[in-house]
């Protein structure tokens, strides 16, 4: 299925500013965006465009099906990450920055993180960044070793 924003999009977060912002979207200031977890499966979609936003996921259980996809553009994103979940990040840059652990930083081109051990992680996040920078809390410092 496709990306579902009727009444399933993101719980509006604690706004500081901004000229436009909505439940998934800020330009030109700062924003939080938590997705809504319920009984089916996750799909957000979060974008931040000249300014600086929170995505936090710490609330999705390790039993849920979640789809994230996170846009940056000429800014700043924090993507908090649920403890004991595993999951794959497909990143996409350019000329910005995307650190996953180990040797994954990317300024050009794709990256790809999966939590070490995991066959079909539950959680999936696809992100992008142009001209700006994505920024990973709650992933392991560096990946297991094989």
């Amino acid at each position: 299925g496709g990306w579902d924003n009727n009444n399933r999009g993101a719980q509006q977060g604690s706004w500081k500013s901004g000229i436009l912002r909505d439940h998934d979207s800020v330009i030109f200031g700062s924003g939080e965006f938590k997705p809504e977890v319920g009984s089916g499966e996750i799909r957000d979609r979060f974008s931040v465009i000249f300014g600086e936003g929170r995505v936090d996921l710490r609330a999705i259980p390790a039993t849920q099906d979640a789809e994230i996809r996170v846009s940056t553009v000429f800014g700043q994103t924090h993507i908090l990450l649920p403890k004991n979940v595993p999951v794959l990040i497909r990143a996409e840059t350019v000329f910005g920055e995307s650190k996953l652990p180990g040797p994954t930083t990317a300024a050009v081109g794709r990256t790809l993180y999966r939590t070490p051990g995991t066959v079909e992680p539950k959680l999936k996040i696809r992100a992008s960044v142009v001209f700006g920078e994505l920024i990973w809390d709650g992933l392991p410092e560096s990946p297991e070793s094989p």
